[in-house]
């Protein structure tokens, strides 16, 4: 079993949890219940709960080592050791939370150049056939001019917030790739991507909760506070080695979900596509 570190604070701070939605190999639940640390917005409330062999490590994720079967508005209960609904049982005792982080890396040129370039990335990205490339990779490189500088990119970042198809929208897993390769590359503080009047990532929340799905907004506000899942983090990690290993961490983070890992890795490549020198 294994806990993300925002999963870990969610649970210690609630009490009764609500079924949200429900997939083959996860389901994720709502705190509904008033925490007892502040008030998060509703992405902020999210716990997903996932088994099987394809396991993303999200910062508010929970892996287990047996399927459970869960149903829309179901109630669960949480104790502070255990998650339960009717016989269904999740031990929660002795699990040390992840903290989900990315360390800035020292990347060598030969995993750089191993990294796709923007059109070979864009092709498998959710939004290919649905958006000009040239929109959307402009308005990525705008992004991440305003990452490394520190300034304003509110509109470009707003317009790919939602956009495209899935449960994490293919903007939002662009924006998420994008932090994670400035984490990684730069190793400056995560940048709010809004104007400094609305820079704190509490004051932003509930407007990304209505621009896009609970849990596009939930990946966002962990990646804000530079919290990722397992993918992004080894092809961050990966960027300090070879260029096999990265081109295999591209693959594995390209193959996750049905477009979602191929529109982060697009948002990871833009960003480091963009830095000085390359």
């Amino acid at each position: 079993m294994w806990i993300g570190v925002t999963a870990a604070e969610l649970l210690g701070s609630s009490r009764s949890m609500t079924v949200h939605s429900v997939f083959a190999s996860s389901f994720n639940l709502i705190a509904t219940g008033t925490p007892s640390v502040g008030k998060p917005v509703r992405a902020e409330r999210l716990l997903s709960v996932s088994f099987g062999s394809r396991l993303a490590g999200c910062p508010f994720g929970i892996e287990i080592d047996n399927p459970v079967r869960a149903e829309l508005g179901q109630h669960w209960r949480c104790d502070g050791t255990t998650l339960t609904a009717g016989s269904a049982t999740i031990q929660l005792t002795g699990l040390q939370p992840d903290p989900c982080r990315i360390e800035p890396q020292r990347a060598t040129p030969d995993a750089l150049s191993a990294l796709p370039d923007s059109a070979a990335a864009f092709a498998n990205s959710g939004l290919a056939g649905l958006a000009r490339p040239s929109e959307i990779l402009t308005r990525l490189e705008r992004v991440a001019s305003g990452l490394r500088a520190g300034s304003d990119m509110a509109n470009d970042a707003l317009w790919l917030m939602g956009r495209g198809p899935g449960l994490t929208p293919s903007g939002d897993d662009m924006l998420v790739g994008m932090l994670a390769a400035h984490r990684a590359c730069a190793g400056g503080p995560i940048h709010p991507l809004l104007t400094a009047a609305t820079s704190h990532v509490d004051a932003a929340a509930e407007s990304w909760t209505a621009r896009t799905t609970d849990v596009g907004a939930a990946y966002l506000i962990q990646a804000m506070r530079g919290r990722f899942s397992r993918p992004l983090i080894a092809l961050a990690q990966a960027l300090r080695g070879t260029a096999a290993e990265t081109r295999a961490a591209c693959t594995r983070l390209r193959d996750f979900g049905q477009s979602s890992g191929a529109d982060t890795l697009l948002g990871f490549t833009v960003y480091t596509h963009c830095l000085p020198g390359l």
